[in-house]
């Protein structure tokens, strides 16, 4: 796996995200922030979701988000920092995630198997 083939794109599609679903990081809809580097290591960012909170959950193939250790989830607070309490983890790449309104999230990701199913897993409010 090579490592940082995928960085500015990352850092590009979620300061993008970021600028459009949190106005207080962004003075015009639109805008990139460019002061905005959560620091994700390994491969790439898939999918985000923002919570209620203003909290964006990150999903893909990655190993580190911040310089911790976050394998394939993430959560990042408001400033782009990764939120030390989420703990969530998985053994595979996350393709998708949708944050709930009560404060869940369901996470998707592909299972290659004989069958080629997808799964998907409801992570406990934290």
């Amino acid at each position: 796996m090579k490592t940082g083939r995928y960085l500015f794109p990352t850092i590009l599609a979620v300061a993008l995200l970021l600028a459009t679903a949190a106005p207080s990081r962004a003075q015009t809809p639109g805008t990139v922030d460019a002061t905005y580097n959560p620091n994700v290591t390994g491969s790439y960012v898939l999918t985000t979701a923002v919570q209620p909170d203003g909290k964006t959950i990150i999903g893909g193939v990655f190993t580190n988000v911040g310089g911790a250790a976050h394998a394939n989830i993430a959560r990042l607070n408001p400033d782009g920092s990764a939120d030390g309490l989420f703990s969530a983890r998985t053994n595979n790449g996350v393709n998708s995630v949708v944050a709930l309104a009560d404060g869940s999230i369901l996470i998707g990701r592909l299972h290659r198997s004989e069958r080629h199913s997808v799964q998907s897993h409801r992570a406990a409010q934290q």
